[in-house]
């Protein structure tokens, strides 16, 4: 099995990751221990999806489980970061 992949994206909950399960091609759940990615195709790039749960701690194990079992060439965190400024507006892209 090619475990490769283009990019790990990972939100908080599940709810975030809403409009990339929909627009995700050919995809598929894959569990690894008690981690469940949904492996596919996203803008022709070879994508694994994954809600990590709240927190920095919790954010550092599933990013570092996905690294290990993927090796994605880059990782991207997308989400709400509640309570950021009162000045930014949802769809709003900030980088850290």
């Amino acid at each position: 099995m090619n475990k490769s992949i283009d990019f790990g994206i990972l939100t908080a909950v599940p709810k975030e990751m809403a409009s990339y399960y929909e627009s995700c091609q050919n995809s598929e759940i894959r569990k690894i221990g008690t981690v469940e990615y949904t492996v596919g195709t996203l803008c022709g790039k070879k994508v694994a999806l994954v809600s990590v749960g709240w927190g920095t701690t919790c954010t550092a194990a599933v990013m570092t489980h996905l690294i290990e079992n993927f090796e994605p060439k880059g990782i991207f965190f997308s989400g709400t970061a509640g309570g950021i400024s009162s000045m930014l507006h949802q769809g709003d892209v900030i980088i850290g």
